[in-house]
């Protein structure tokens, strides 16, 4: 019987536990810059993106959509010598014009408003300086007393307008010294009822407007269906791809000689797609960041739309 020689063993060492890190966010992101229409990332690579405006293939022909999906096959797909991606996203309606607009037209409605209030608050002043052969009437006269003209209550519902331009009249004052008691008074009641009508549609107006503001904001919010988004992305290497961290960052020249290529591209696909009559325009470097910061960090109706298809 062999026996073998007793070998001791060693020591256990203690158990060292590893605790893994959850990468970081900016780890992942390979941006590196935005310089006006391009973004530099971390490996030297310059892009640059065209955003494509969509059609509805449903309102076209089917000779009309065939010829488009020629130009895409044969024009597009075949004959560019470069790389490039289609991006297709969603992103939610921004409503932030139409709601402007509201805003602007509702203070027109409020500015209305104080010329009309102004007019009435002056008016008998004004009749007042006629009857004592002050007031010589025009254009001029009528804008001293109300501090507008009468052109500028164009838009104004209701007669006011037209009280305006009698007021603004240059025989009125005449006239208005020439008539009795009687027609004076029926005059300027008549005068007065018209701004006080087209007072009270303008405060319809106004309030009308801030409800139906009020109603969209809170529907838009709670309805709105995303916007589909259609990019057409390319890059350029201005180093060789074994050398491209090796060197640090790109120059100045680097820089300017990739943004000269993607100028050409960009221009040759922007060609390529007005054939197929698609708008496309270059998408600036702030917008192409909100593109990553959307990728990475989506909002919370497009994560519970993740959520629901789940």
């Amino acid at each position: 019987m062999v026996k073998l020689p007793f070998v001791k063993p060693q020591e256990k060492q203690q158990e060292r536990r590893v605790v893994q890190k959850a990468p970081r966010t900016q780890d992942q992101v390979l941006v590196a810059a935005a310089l006006d229409d391009v973004l530099i990332l971390r490996n030297t690579a310059v892009v640059a993106a065209l955003e494509v405006e969509s059609v509805d293939d449903a309102l076209l022909s089917p000779e009309e959509l065939e010829s488009r999906l020629a130009i895409c096959r044969y024009d597009l797909l075949k004959q560019v010598r470069f790389d490039f991606q289609f991006l297709i996203g969603t992103r939610p309606q921004d409503l932030t014009p139409y709601f402007q607009a509201l805003a602007a037209q509702a203070e027109r409605w409020a500015t209305y408003e104080a010329r009309l209030n102004t007019m009435l608050l002056r008016l008998d002043a004004l009749l007042e300086e006629w009857e004592t052969g002050k007031g010589e009437g025009g254009e001029e006269e009528f804008a001293r007393w109300f501090g507008f003209r009468a052109d500028e209550l164009w838009g104004v519902p209701g007669e006011a307008r037209d009280a305006a331009l009698a007021l603004s009249d240059p025989e009125m004052p005449a006239r208005w010294r020439a008539a009795d008691g009687a027609v004076r008074s029926q005059l300027a009641g008549e005068l007065r009822a018209a701004v006080l009508g087209s007072q009270e549609l303008v405060q319809h107006y106004q309030s009308l407007i801030h409800e139906r503001a009020a109603f969209l904001q809170v529907a838009t919010q709670q309805m709105q269906a995303p916007i589909r988004t259609f990019h057409v992305v390319t890059s350029y290497y201005p180093r060789p791809l074994g050398n491209g961290l090796a060197g640090g960052p790109l120059s100045e020249g680097e820089i300017a000689r990739a943004r000269e290529e993607l100028d050409k591209r960009c221009s040759q696909i922007a060609r390529v797609l007005a054939r197929m009559r698609l708008g496309a325009q270059r998408v600036s470097g702030a917008a192409l960041l909100e593109l990553v910061r959307a990728f990475y960090h989506p909002s919370s109706a497009q994560m519970r739309r993740r959520e629901e298809r789940g």
